[in-house]
């Protein structure tokens, strides 16, 4: 079994994110989209379709010799 692990997606999820967390830190839910940003190496948000695209790889035949795989869809964000 393999899995995706998306980051920050943008979805109407992530809007109320971005307006709770926004509320906590006191400042504007665009600042906070900024800072998302500014975390992604490839400069931009991810959209749904950048996991699904991954997601149909997984389910087609070019991955039937991957298994135990946690794929990253971040765009880098988390690359130490």
């Amino acid at each position: 079994m393999n899995c995706v692990c998306p980051d920050y997606v943008r979805t109407s999820m992530q809007d109320r994110e971005l307006v709770w967390e926004a509320g906590l830190r006191n400042m504007t839910a665009a600042k906070v989209r900024a800072e998302y940003v500014s975390l992604t190496p490839l400069g931009r948000i991810e959209e749904p379709e950048d996991v699904a695209d991954v997601a149909v790889f997984l389910a087609s035949d070019l991955a039937r010799f991957m298994t135990g795989e946690a794929v990253c869809v971040t765009g880098g964000a988390w690359m130490d």
